[in-house]
């Protein structure tokens, strides 16, 4: 009966709840302490649950309207570099970082040059009057001598216009002691027909250099393997196996240890 009086006073309105505190039996006193808690937070978990019903909507509508505006360039790369001088690197284009860590192991005498690794990604475009360039950083590691380096490029899509919205491909070759070369095909390779294998000449340059070394401590060989290993599971045996493989004249100087 009390259990019943309890519930029919809870649920009529404008009951206050000292009024429900008036029942004086430990059983009242229990059930009107349940039933109190159970409003209150049935109240919350309702206002929570519509506030985040609200809040995700508006949320979903702002990232659909943003979608709308927001425009995208899509990016490709390939990547090579010397048998005896690989390397570690990182790419990134307007601020988003493309793919994982990778690494470049042989390739850079290829045309184009390419040791099998490809990306190719969407990105958002920036703001106008740029929203025709894509700002590129590279950063990487000699395998050969610990070192660090980076670069920062800007690829300006309206003077390739010839690869439409298919994104300009990037080539990128990692030479001894920071050199680095980034081309693309040319117009004529890819607008004319194709009657022979690709060749350097139908190769443009985007960017080419001698790349910032950073700060960073140079890694030490114990510690070259353990990213070998760890990160991409080969044996060091795997890059010492060509070391003494020929290289091409340095282009840019040695910065030493």
């Amino acid at each position: 009966m009390i259990r019943n009086d309890l519930l029919h006073a809870f649920d009529g309105e404008g009951l206050r709840t000292s009024e429900i505190l008036l029942f004086e039996t430990q059983e009242a006193d229990k059930l009107t302490v349940l039933v109190i808690y159970l409003r209150t937070v049935g109240e919350m978990m309702f206002a929570r649950l519509s506030c985040a019903l609200i809040t995700g909507f508006c949320l979903a509508s702002a990232l659909q309207a943003m979608a709308r505006n927001i425009e995208t360039a899509t990016v490709v790369f390939e990547t090579g570099a010397w048998r005896a001088w690989p390397v570690i690197y990182q790419l990134s284009v307007n601020n988003v970082t493309i793919g994982f860590v990778n690494d470049a192991l042989s390739s850079a005498d290829a045309v184009p040059p390419t040791n099998g690794a490809s990306y190719s990604a969407v990105v958002p475009r920036l703001q106008v009057p740029r929203n025709d360039i894509l700002e590129v950083t590279v950063n990487w590691t000699e395998l050969s001598t610990g070192r660090h380096y980076t670069v920062d490029f800007e690829v300006d899509e309206s003077a390739y216009s010839w690869f439409g919205d298919e994104g300009v491909p990037l080539y990128v070759t990692f030479g001894q002691h920071g050199a680095y070369a980034v081309r693309t095909l040319s117009k004529t390779r890819v607008t004319e027909p194709i009657e022979r294998a690709i060749e350097l000449d139908d190769m443009v340059i985007v960017s080419k250099g001698c790349a910032l070394r950073t700060a960073t401590t140079a890694w030490s060989e114990a510690k070259l393997k353990t990213q070998l290993q760890q990160v991409f599971g080969h044996n060091a045996a795997f890059v010492e196996k060509y070391q003494n493989d020929p290289l091409p004249e340095p282009r840019c100087s040695n910065p030493g240890r």
